[in-house]
């Protein structure tokens, strides 16, 4: 707002500038801005929609990787299955202490 006021003004009264100061470049400027706002406006949702997928995504997988891993846990043990166990181990390290249940396996 202050700045298209100040434009306004200065539009108004050239005449106060001195003659380094470019009023038609500040004009340009405001007007470049004006046209790309849509574009960006557009943009911005565009972006928005990308990171809920993104997020709807990785809930899905890590939901899917869950229950791959309670399966593989019914099915016995293995080096595929050690590995799992040492992946879910560091990823909820934190969370078991969160809950006051350290140490717990939640393998």
């Amino acid at each position: 707002m202050f700045a298209r006021k100040a434009h306004d003004v200065l539009a108004q009264a050239p005449e106060i500038l001195p003659g380094t100061f470019e009023l038609a470049d500040f004009t340009a400027d405001i007007e470049a801005l004006d046209q790309l706002r849509p574009v960006f406006t557009r943009i911005a949702a565009l972006a928005g929609r990308a990171d809920d997928t993104e997020m709807a995504l990785g809930s899905d997988i890590f939901t899917a990787a869950l229950e791959g891993y309670r399966f593989a846990k019914l099915a016995g043990k293995g080096t595929a299955l050690d590995e799992l166990r040492a992946q879910a181990r560091v990823r909820f390290a934190r969370q078991g202490k969160r809950k006051g249940a350290e140490g717990s396996d939640p393998a």
